[in-house]
This record gives C-alpha cells, structure tokens and sequence, in this order.
C-alpha cells in the first residue's frame, strides 16, 4: 500500500513538474494570470470608486490594451496580431456590460467569471490550435458586445444607425477572427464574415421594432450566429449533411423559443 502511494507521489509529481515547464492548463505563463488578475481588479475599482467610473473604466481598458499588445509582440510566433481581436473586442464588452449589471451579490460572480475567462481567452482562445476554445469564448464575446451595444440604445436613445454599425463591426471583426481558423487563405473569410455580419445587423435592426429586453436581442443574435457559423464550418469541410443542416436547425430553433418565452416584452 505505501509503494504504490509512493509510486503514485512520485508520477504526479512528475506531472506537476512537466506542467509547470511546459506552462499547460493548470499551471500558465504568469504573464497571463497577471494580467487576468489585472483586469478583475480593475473590475472591481470601477463599483468601488463610483465617483470615477467613467475614468477607471477608460484606465483599465488602456492598460489592459497595453497589455495584450505587449503580449502580441513578445509573442509573435504563437499570438498573431490579428487574434488580439478577440481579447480587444472581449475587454470593451464585458466593461461595456459592466455598466448595465445590476449591483446585486451577483456582481462579484461576474468580476470573477470575467477575469477566469479573460485568462483562458489568452492562453488558448487567440490561439490556432484551440479552436473550440475560440469559438465558444467568441460567441461571449459577442454576446457581451451586442448586450452593451442594445443596452445603450434601451436606456440611453442611441441612434439606430450608430447602434447598427456597432453591431455589424463587432459581428464582423468577430467572426472573421474565427473564420480565419478554417479558410485557407485568410482571405477567403472576407465574404462568410461580411455575410454573417451582415445577416446579424438586419436582424437586430428588425428587433428594434419589437418590444423586447435588449439582453433577449443579444442572446438571439448570439445563436443566430452560432447557427450559420457552425454550418459553414461543416460546410467547409465538406461534412455538411441534410441530417447535420436538420439538427442545427432545431437546435437553433430550441433556443430561439427559449428565449422569446421566458423574455421580457416591454
């Protein structure tokens, strides 16, 4: 009994040791520990120093941004300048979004949520080789952008063409980002996004004539591209299938229902 506790000791400590060298899951570059940290703590300065919101929130966004591009630069090879996108894109909405929480004990599950996952969208998200990483943290992303976006327009009378061109560079930016993991060139991406983009603007200018919640319009612009993403994905690699198209569908649908019963109709 205590050999085998000591041979079991003993491989995970080997494992411990070949994670803290090879900076894997558990144990990552702290440059990207520091920085998720950076921002949470930024997070929570903006609820504590309400006096200064405005100028702490435009303060975190510029170092984080600061951050990012550094890490951009030293880490050229593996983090691409394109794939800042999406932890740019990441950081203005979820302070975006900030604005718009209520402050309720729920506030602090965001501030932490927010930080873990800015974590993981740097270490693996703006990475080639974990695409599913990207994707999933690319539909937040979006949903957060669009939640702020709409947000402003509920409760502050933005115009619907600034609101509008906000979402499509968003929507945009985002997914071609994120087609740029499976077109070959990068260019051929152009078009899917664009289309994409443009799909999910229309469909959020024709929710501006339905009185529903702006968290309700974001989350169906957010499915509404998880659908057409995941298509195009399947068809281009050629595994798109009458069955596949069906399923997707019906999920899409699913959740659509979801969210247009237990929304909240102003």
């Amino acid at each position: 009994m205590i050999a085998r506790f000591l041979v079991g000791a003993r491989r995970g400590l080997r494992w411990v040791k070949q994670g803290i060298a090879a900076g894997g899951f558990f144990f990552p570059a702290s440059h990207y520990a520091l920085l998720a940290l950076l921002f949470g703590v930024g997070l929570e300065l903006m609820f504590v120093l309400q006096r200064w919101v405005i100028g702490v929130a435009i303060a975190l966004g510029a170092v984080v941004f600061l951050g990012i591009f550094l890490l951009v630069s030293k880490e050229r090879g593996s983090f691409p300048i394109f794939t800042a996108v999406l932890p740019v894109f990441y950081v203005v909405g979820t302070i975006g979004f900030a604005f718009l929480f209520p402050t309720t004990g729920l506030l602090q599950v965001y501030i932490v949520a927010a930080a873990l996952f800015f974590f993981f969208l740097l270490k693996h998200a703006a990475r080639a080789v974990y695409p599913v990483w990207n994707w999933l943290l690319t539909m937040t992303t979006l949903l957060l952008c669009c939640a702020f976006i709409l947000g402003l327009r509920f409760h502050l009378d933005v115009s619907v063409v600034a609101t509008l061109l906000f979402v499509y560079t968003a929507a945009f930016l985002l997914a071609l980002q994120a087609y740029r993991r499976f077109y070959v060139p990068a260019a051929a991406g152009l078009v899917p996004a664009g289309t994409t983009a443009l799909v999910l603007t229309e469909l959020a200018w024709l929710m501006q004539f339905l009185p529903i919640h702006y968290l309700a319009q974001a989350s169906i612009i957010t499915v509404c591209y998880y659908v057409i993403f995941h298509l195009l994905h399947l068809y281009e690699r050629s595994g798109l299938t009458r069955r596949t198209l069906w399923e997707y569908i019906g999920v899409g649908g699913a959740a659509l229902g979801i969210i247009i019963i237990s929304a909240r109709w102003i």
